[in-house]
């Protein structure tokens, strides 16, 4: 887990993993993952949603995703799938959140875990409220950092 930021580390290892976070936003009740069960996996932004509801000028890639290698730090949120709701993105350093019915990856720039604990719920809210809390559209292709990302026709699923 060293890619993980070690105050989120420090956290996560001194809570019960087995009692949730309770929340005042849209979500109320969030658990996390167990260090040891926090694993990189990919994500898929689509490229098709950028088009239509971003203004992003990517026709040329219409069609396409690309994979981004993420940690997924919650296990449940009780009545929603967790899978993508927060999540850190090594590649930029920063935590963020997946929408993976719609394939839109949002980073939340230059926030501490410590910072981003004062309002946890709206950090969670983000993929229902983004105007909340401040974040940013990953664009893989706009951003160097994620230059190994090829984008691919078809997800896995």
């Amino acid at each position: 887990m060293t890619q993980l930021p070690i105050e989120f580390q420090h956290w996560l290892t001194k809570r019960n993993s087995n009692e949730p976070v309770t929340l005042n936003g849209y979500i109320q009740f969030a658990a996390f993952r167990p260090l040891d069960q926090v694993v990189r996996s990919d994500i898929f932004v689509s490229v098709d949603e950028y088009i239509s509801n971003y203004s992003d000028s990517l026709n040329h890639l219409a069609g396409k995703y690309y994979p981004i290698s993420v940690y997924d730090l919650l296990s449940d949120l009780y009545g929603y799938e967790p899978h993508g709701v927060l999540v850190w993105v090594p590649t930029i350093s920063q935590f963020g959140t997946f929408d993976n019915d719609h394939g839109v990856l949002r980073s939340f720039p230059n926030k501490t875990w410590t910072e981003m604990m004062r309002s946890l719920d709206k950090y969670i809210d983000c993929q229902w409220y983004p105007e909340r809390i401040p974040n940013e559209l990953v664009r893989p292709w706009r951003d160097q950092r994620f230059k190994n990302s090829i984008p691919t026709e078809t997800p896995p699923w």
